[in-house]
């Protein structure tokens, strides 16, 4: 295969990288509990950060404060890591589809935020 096919093949698959990546920086994730919170990487450990340190003040999407139960914390944390790997299947999904159709559209199917 000449390397200006090789490269025309990949690019689906950069384009589909770039594009997980801007919503795994900070996605916006329902708690379940009435509001939602930034649910990135980072945020993700400053929880679990709140969790190991019994630091039960957290800070909501809208910059509202609320104190939460250790529970809550919990529900929380389960919610951000389920958004995870949630993200993680619909681009293993869209990788797929590429695999067999370079043109498939990367944009749409992805989970709703918050």
């Amino acid at each position: 295969m000449p390397k200006i096919e090789i490269a025309r093949a990949k690019m689906p698959k950069v384009a589909l990288k770039e594009l997980f990546l801007s919503k795994m920086v900070k996605p916006l994730v329902d708690t379940g509990l009435g509001f939602s919170v930034d649910g990135g990487r980072d945020n993700l450990q400053d929880f679990q950060s709140g969790l190991a340190l019994n630091v039960l003040i957290v800070r909501d999407s809208t910059n509202t404060m609320h104190t939460v139960t250790t529970a809550e914390m919990y529900q929380i944390i389960t919610a951000i890591q389920t958004n995870g790997m949630v993200l993680y299947q619909r681009k293993w999904e869209l990788e797929a589809l590429i695999d067999s159709d370079p043109d498939t559209d990367i944009t749409t199917g992805w989970p709703t935020t918050a």
